[in-house]
């Protein structure tokens, strides 16, 4: 019963740490990101954003495309505040990984919080 809970709690734990690294041929080589980050923008407005980003074998973010299909949020300065984001990325670099690789991410967007004093 021990092994069973911590062979629950490893599975979980690493699905939380690239929650939001979605599919693509990247995570299939088990390359991830050198930072943390935990994909979330605060915002005007609530909602999420998705793209497909090209990474080179170097590791670095050299494009980014916009998945309007399955966002929920599309106003460009949204799409300008998640491309600055992800442009921060750093991936696992490595001569034998090949010369582009995609994933696809996700960005959450949340409503800031205004103080009142």
């Amino acid at each position: 019963m021990k092994t069973l809970t911590l062979l629950f709690t490893f599975i979980l734990l690493s699905n939380f740490s690239n929650a939001q690294l979605i599919s693509g041929d990247l995570l299939e080589s088990n390359r991830y990101l050198l930072s943390s980050f935990d994909f979330t923008i605060k915002s005007s407005r609530e909602g999420i954003m998705y793209y497909e980003v090209a990474v080179n074998e170097q590791g670095k973010v050299t494009s980014q495309r916009f998945l309007p299909k399955h966002s929920t949020l599309s106003s460009s300065l949204n799409r300008m505040d998640a491309i600055n984001y992800i442009k921060k990325f750093e991936f696992l670099a490595g001569s034998l990984f090949p010369k582009f690789q995609y994933v696809v991410v996700q960005i959450n967007f949340v409503k800031e919080e205004i103080e009142l004093k």
